[in-house]
């Protein structure tokens, strides 16, 4: 469930409504590392927070790029089922 819900779920608050809302009002840069920020932080991994806000200004940048949210929830689905795999069959 986390694999698909989580990653549709995130991707719309996340990019869809936090940096499109950020990226109208502030411009590119300050929506993308405020909403990838909030995104690391909504994670609650500290040790792994900047590899959450990395991916997240990755994504704020597909999404400004093709302006198609299904490309990033396609790619946030792909990298959860790794981190699912990775957990389930090699251990966390």
């Amino acid at each position: 469930m986390s694999v698909i819900f989580s990653s549709v779920n995130e991707e719309i608050v996340y990019r869809k409504v936090i940096f499109g809302y950020l990226d109208k009002k502030f411009g590119f840069w300050a929506g993308a590392v405020l909403s990838s920020l909030i995104f690391a932080l909504s994670h609650y991994n500290y040790a792994g927070w900047i590899g959450f806000l990395t991916i997240g200004l990755v994504w704020c940048w597909a999404y400004k790029r093709t302006e198609n949210i299904a490309i990033n929830i396609l790619s946030h689905m792909a990298l959860n089922l790794i981190f699912f795999i990775k957990i389930t069959f090699m251990g966390g």
